[in-house]
């Protein structure tokens, strides 16, 4: 059975929190924050949320400046973001989805809108999640692909050079394997 997306609400209004995690507990495993700085600690501990519903105008730090950290760390960046706002100004939706937000949702929330477009959102996220899995695996092997180890090289060696320790790279070779693998067949080699 496939587990229950993670939704992280972030709102500074306990009612909004609550309207918006009651159409959504059926469906997803809520977290709540109701806080800017509470939503960037919560977005990067496991579960990692699979979407972010993000309230715009709250004190000491806003939706805009929350989603500008969420996109410069690596464990965040990819999280898609959903802004829930009281402002209906056009220029204030374009600035949020020019920020990143994947969407614009304004206040008073409207349940089922919200549960419709959360499910679009996670719908989009599930396939891109797919797309990336199957552009880092072999669909002949099944191992990693030469993306996957770009990636896995661009991870560690930041992380060495933070702990200073060593990191060692081999590729390797093997002559006439092509034999191998038309004698055993693939999933063997």
């Amino acid at each position: 059975m496939e587990a229950k997306p993670t939704i992280l609400v972030v709102d500074d209004d306990p009612a909004v929190i609550h309207a918006i995690a009651n159409s959504l507990q059926d469906t997803c495993l809520v977290k709540v924050a109701t806080s800017g700085i509470k939503c960037i600690q919560l977005a990067g501990q496991e579960p990692i949320p699979d979407l972010i519903l993000l309230d715009v105008v709250m004190p000491e730090m806003d939706g805009f400046r929350t989603l500008e950290i969420l996109k410069s760390d690596n464990i965040t960046q990819e999280i898609p973001v959903i802004f829930v706002t009281a402002n209906t100004e056009e220029m204030e939706e374009e600035k949020g989805l020019e920020a990143g937000a994947v969407d614009y949702i304004t206040k008073p929330i409207r349940p089922i809108i919200v549960l419709a477009r959360v499910k679009t959102q996670l719908t989009i996220k599930r396939q891109k999640d797919e797309l990336l899995l199957q552009a880092r695996i072999d669909a002949l092997t099944g191992l990693s692909n030469r993306l996957a180890l770009t990636e896995a090289i661009q991870r560690e060696i930041p992380s060495a050079n933070r702990h200073h320790t060593p990191l060692s790279l081999l590729i390797i070779d093997i002559d006439h394997f092509k034999g191998y693998n038309d004698l055993y067949g693939h999933p063997a080699g």
